[in-house]
C-alpha cells in the first residue's frame, strides 16, 4: 500500500479466515495476514463459513485480535440465523457484519431480521 503511495487510513482492508478452524489456526491467520499485507492493523476479520470444527474457538480468536488491536472489526460470512444463535451463546463480541447472499433473486430473510434485531450489519454479496 505505501509502495504505491496509498495513506494505510484511506483503504479498508477485510481478510478471512476461512473456516472454523479453531483458537490457534485462526489466530495464526490473522498474523499471517497482517505480515502479509505490512500492515498493523486490519479494519474486519469475518469467519468465511460456519463449517469446521470450532467456531467458538475461532471466534475467540477473533475476539482477542480485536482486543489486541490487530483489528477494528470482526464479523462472519454466510451464517444463517440458527448459525449466529449458537455463536452468540459464547461470544462477548457481537459480529460487526454478516456477509451473505442476498438479491432479489433469493436471501433468507430469517437471517436478515435476527441481524437486525442484534445490530448486525448484513452486507450483501452477488447482488445483482
Amino acid at each position: 500500500i505505501a509502495a504505491h503511495g496509498v495513506n494505510r487510513k484511506d483503504v479498508f482492508i477485510t481478510t478471512k479466515i476461512p473456516a472454523c478452524v479453531g483458537k490457534g489456526e485462526a489466530a495464526k491467520l490473522v498474523d499471517a495476514d497482517l505480515k502479509q499485507l505490512n500492515t498493523q492493523y486490519l479494519d474486519l476479520v469475518l469467519v468465511h463459513m460456519p463449517l469446521g470444527f470450532d467456531c467458538d474457538g475461532t471466534w475467540a480468536a477473533l475476539e482477542e485480535a480485536l482486543q489486541a488491536n490487530k483489528t477494528r472489526s470482526i464479523g462472519v460470512s454466510n451464517f444463517r440465523k440458527s448459525n449466529l444463535e449458537s455463536l452468540l451463546k459464547k461470544a462477548t463480541v457481537v459480529p460487526a457484519v454478516n456477509q451473505i447472499g442476498y438479491s432479489v433473486f433469493g436471501h433468507n430473510e430469517d437471517t436478515i431480521q435476527f441481524c437486525r434485531q442484534h445490530n448486525i450489519t448484513v452486507e450483501a454479496y452477488s447482488p445483482l
